[in-house]
């Protein structure tokens, strides 16, 4: 069954992209709570880092793709 092949990598490619989101993100808060980890501000910080470029960019993609 060719279909259900199709089915098969196109479930791989959204899991594969969802880990990569999961990465981007968890990175981001890592390099700023790195900086002072017992910090409540810079859990602040990271949050505002979230709308970094790089950020709203893959979250756009990301939507993009998992809409359609």
């Amino acid at each position: 069954m060719p279909g259900s092949f199709i089915n098969v990598l196109i479930a791989a490619a959204y899991t594969a992209l969802a880990a990569l989101l999961i990465t981007v993100v968890a990175a981001h808060f890592a390099a700023v709570m790195s900086i002072n980890p017992f910090s409540h501000f810079s859990m602040i910080e990271g949050l505002h880092n979230l709308r970094s470029p790089s950020i709203i960019l893959t979250l756009a993609v990301a939507r993009v793709i998992f809409t359609y």
